[in-house]
């Protein structure tokens, strides 16, 4: 958002900040909610600091790098890899030296297809299905068929079976979202949990916001990515502030590719 009027001096008037805010097209913000933006962001890209420097991209870097501890050679699996914190996941695991298999899916088979082609293309993944093409479990197997070492799992429910099976021995799973769940009432969970047992799996939830320390860290890191272009903003736009219930009923319906954006009107 752009700063109009300001008594705070870490946040300039003329300049941009970020930060958890109701939907609405201006108002008064306390500026403790606030984060300000760096003098260069317009020239950077402000969708930049919605998607790769944002929330999303912060929660990615954290799951992998802070929580799930991703090495060099490891073979990581993204689930919902073609959303906001999934094709994020997808690009830092690359970048960081993994092997990348990720899992998508649209309501239409079409729009399945076109995720999956993005996810071996512009993102770079190894490997990548669509899960509504068959039994997941065996999409993943052939996809990665010596198992995997960490999971970013952004969809939860049944669909966590899947890497549950491919986790190699004290395998890591990143729960990160639920997708399966957001919109629905009553989903079933994992039924497969011997498995976790005796593989001596980790499951670790996380929440983004008790991780703050680590942000530095994250914008050191995938600031320089973003500079020397190993990285994509990549983001669904809509334009106009009327078009918000659109954007939400997408983003639950799994309709957009990565971060979903509303351009409110006379923005940049």
């Amino acid at each position: 958002m752009e700063i109009l009027a300001s008594a705070e001096p870490a946040l300039l008037v003329g300049g941009f900040a970020v930060g958890k805010v109701p939907w609405r097209t201006g108002g008064t913000v306390r500026a403790a909610d606030l984060r300000a933006l760096p003098d260069d962001a317009e020239a950077t890209g402000l969708d930049t600091f919605l998607t790769v420097l944002g929330h999303v991209g912060f929660a990615a870097w954290t799951g992998l790098v802070t929580v799930g501890a991703v090495r060099a050679g490891e073979s990581v699996f993204v689930s919902g890899a073609a959303g906001g914190v999934g094709s994020r996941a997808v690009q830092f695991a690359r970048a960081r030296g993994a092997r990348v298999v990720g899992s998508a899916g649209s309501a239409g088979s079409a729009g399945s297809a076109e995720k999956v082609a993005l996810l071996t293309g512009t993102l770079g993944a190894d490997a990548a299905f669509d899960h509504r093409a068959g039994e997941a479990t065996e999409l993943l197997r052939a996809a990665a068929p010596d198992g995997v070492d960490l999971c970013v799992d952004n969809v939860g429910g049944a669909q966590l079976e899947a890497p549950i099976e491919a986790l190699r021995f004290r395998g890591r799973a990143v729960l990160c979202g639920a997708a399966s769940r957001y919109g629905r009432e009553r989903v079933r969970g994992p039924a497969n949990y011997l498995r976790m047992i005796y593989q001596e799996l980790t499951l670790r939830g996380f929440t983004v916001t008790e991780h703050e320390e680590s942000r530095p860290a994250f914008e050191a890191e995938v600031g320089g990515w973003v500079r020397e272009g190993r990285v994509r903003s990549l983001h669904t736009r809509l334009d106009g502030f009327g078009t918000v219930p659109e954007a939400f009923a997408g983003l639950l319906a799994g309709r957009h590719t990565g971060r979903t954006l509303v351009a409110v009107e006379g923005s940049r």
